[in-house]
C-alpha cells in the first residue's frame, strides 16, 4: 500500500476514536519525518488518556473515601443515639446543637461530590467545629480544641477533610487512656509561600519508627492492627496529599510513645479551588 494512502487511511481510523493504527512503510524522505510525527502524536495522545483515566480513578477513590470519613454508618449511629440518650434526659438545648451540628456536616459531605477537592481554611474549620460539637456531648468533659489560626490564611484553599481526620484520631485514640482534659491545638500559618498545618495533642502518641513508616509511606493499612484508625488516618492523608501536590506537599509526623502527637502537613498557598 503506498504510503500516502496508508496515513490518510490510518488518520482516518484515529478520527474515529481508534488509537490503536500502525504504519508500517519505510521511507528515508520527508514522508518518513512525517510518519514518525503521526506516531508521536498517537504516542501522547495515548499517554494522555491514560493519565487521564488514573486521575478520574483517584479522584473517584478520594471522594468516596471523604464521603465514607464524614458520614459513615458508625458516626451516624453514635450520634443519633446520643441524641436518644439527651431526648431521656430532656436536654434540649443539647439536642438542638447536636442536630444542627449533623446537618452541618452532612450538608458538607452533600458537597464533596462536586468537582473540587478542596475547601478553604474556613469551611474546614466550621466543619470541625459542627464535628467538635458532638463529640463534647458524646465524651463530656474529656478534650478541648484551641484554635491558633492566622486571619489572612482562612481564605486559602486546603484539601477538603484534611484536618477533621487529626482532630478526630486524638479525640478516638490520643485521649483513650488519659485520666486528665486532653488539649488538641490546631495552628495554621503562611510561610514564605506555604501553608503550614499541624495539630498538636498531648495524648498516648506511638513510636517513632510507626511515625517514620507512616510518613514513608512503608506501613500499608492492611497491615494495620485491628482498630488502628489513627494510622489508616495518616496514611490517607499522606496519600492525598502526595497525588493533589507532589514533591510540594509534605507530611511530618511528631511523636512518642511517652504522649503527644503532633502532625504538620506543609502545602503550596492555593487562593482559588479550580483544578
Amino acid at each position: 500500500m503506498r504510503p500516502i494512502l496508508q496515513m490518510t487511511k490510518a488518520m482516518k481510523q484515529v478520527s474515529m476514536g481508534n488509537y490503536n493504527v500502525q504504519l508500517s512503510f519505510r521511507s528515508n524522505d520527508e514522508l518518513s519525518v512525517l510518519k514518525n510525527g503521526f506516531e508521536t502524536m498517537l504516542g501522547d495522545i495515548e499517554r494522555q488518556m491514560s493519565e487521564r483515566v488514573e486521575q478520574e480513578r483517584w479522584k473517584r477513590k478520594m471522594t468516596a473515601e471523604l464521603l465514607f470519613a464524614q458520614i459513615n454508618p458508625h458516626f451516624i449511629y453514635n450520634t443519633l443515639n446520643t441524641v436518644v440518650y439527651l431526648a431521656r434526659k430532656k436536654n434540649y438545648t443539647a439536642i438542638e446543637e447536636m442536630v444542627e451540628s449533623f446537618i452541618g456536616i452532612l450538608h458538607d459531605a452533600v458537597n464533596i461530590g462536586d468537582t473540587s477537592l478542596y475547601i478553604t481554611v474556613e469551611q474546614e474549620m466550621n466543619i470541625i467545629n459542627h464535628f467538635v460539637t458532638i463529640q463534647k456531648y458524646r465524651y463530656a468533659d474529656r478534650f478541648e480544641v484551641i484554635w491558633s489560626v492566622e486571619d489572612e490564611a482562612k481564605g486559602d484553599y486546603i484539601p477538603k477533610s484534611l484536618i477533621q481526620p487529626l482532630v478526630e484520631n486524638a479525640i478516638f485514640h490520643g485521649f483513650s487512656e488519659k485520666e486528665t482534659v486532653g488539649r488538641i491545638e490546631i495552628i495554621i500559618r503562611k510561610r514564605s509561600g506555604r501553608l503550614l498545618v499541624s495539630v498538636r495533642d498531648d495524648g498516648c502518641g506511638m513510636s517513632q519508627e510507626k511515625a517514620r513508616s507512616i510518613m514513608k509511606g512503608t506501613l500499608p493499612p492492611a497491615r494495620l492492627p485491628s482498630g488502628a484508625m489513627k494510622q489508616i488516618g495518616l496514611w490517607n492523608i499522606r496519600e492525598r496529599i502526595e497525588y493533589l501536590y507532589g514533591q510540594e506537599g509534605r507530611l511530618v509526623i511528631r511523636s512518642s510513645e511517652q504522649g503527644g502527637t503532633k502532625v504538620s502537613v506543609l502545602l503550596p498557598v492555593r487562593q482559588q479551588s479550580s483544578e
